[in-house]
């Protein structure tokens, strides 16, 4: 009999963990004066965030969006939807506004988070959405821990269901444009305990399609800060605001580990 996976898990631990936090930092006295928006998004991704995340990016609507995303992944299932989301706002946006908005990896992203990254390399369009992830990011691969079926959560110690699980696993990461070449490759270590442990840099040497071409070229810490100046004007705005700066700083500490993108343009 066929085995059939109603929802599948994909994080490194099973323990509960926090669901999938949404912020903008915009401040309400200052945000007027910034000609754009950064939707911070931590956590675990579940089932209706996609939806979560369209309804915010209604409500803030004129200004472009930087997407920062550090997540232990979650349920693969809602994975698609999420990156439709995504990829659809920054090409309306880009139609309004005519500058792309940015999605940019902090400093990990493990898990369905990592086909996340493939789908939104696969389905966005370069031009209204650029993609940023530092050379250092790690990326995490690793076999399901658990699957939902009839109704209850069930480990995989049952070795057709975890043939199963992995099959389904894997499908969704080729359905998602990564490499088959590079998952054929790297397999067995993704099946290991451990998983499979890489960094940007590794996945653009291998050519895993689990990034962009575009944004291996910009690996290096000193492109990024071009890249932020360029795209989102900031050296002109905040020599004008420096409480805006200070602002941003502020709210972006508040979340947990501070945003890259912010260590690097503000000098933080």
């Amino acid at each position: 009999m066929k085995t059939v996976l109603v929802a599948l898990v994909l994080m490194w631990s099973i323990v509960p963990a926090r669901a999938l936090e949404l912020t903008f930092t915009e401040d309400p006295e200052l945000g007027e004066s910034v000609p754009y928006k950064v939707m911070i998004m931590d956590g675990v991704i579940e089932d209706g965030d996609a939806l979560k995340v369209k309804k915010m990016l209604k409500s803030q609507t004129g200004k472009r969006t930087v997407f920062l995303i550090t997540s232990p992944g979650g349920v693969k299932e809602e994975i698609p939807d999420l990156a439709r989301v995504i990829v659809e706002h920054a090409k309306q946006s880009f139609k309004k506004l005519k500058k792309p908005d940015l999605f940019a990896i902090n400093q990990s992203c493990d898990s369905s988070c990592t086909i996340l990254a493939a789908e939104i390399t696969r389905l966005r369009d370069a031009k209204s959405l650029e993609f940023f992830v530092q050379a250092d990011s790690k990326f995490l691969f690793h076999p399901p821990l658990k699957v939902f079926e009839d109704g209850r959560w069930l480990d995989l110690s049952k070795p057709s269901l975890k043939a199963a699980a992995f099959k389904d696993m894997k499908d969704s990461y080729l359905k998602a444009g990564v490499s088959k070449e590079w998952f054929g490759k790297q397999e067995s270590k993704i099946k290991r305990p451990k998983g499979l442990v890489v960094t940007a840099r590794e996945l653009c040497q291998s050519r895993s399609q689990v990034i962009p071409d575009a944004s291996c070229s910009n690996l290096s810490s000193d492109r990024f800060t071009e890249l932020i100046n360029e795209v989102f004007d900031q050296n002109q705005i905040f020599s004008q605001n420096k409480e805006l700066k200070k602002s941003l700083i502020q709210d972006t500490k508040k979340t947990r580990g501070v945003s890259r993108v912010f260590q690097k343009v503000f000098g933080i």
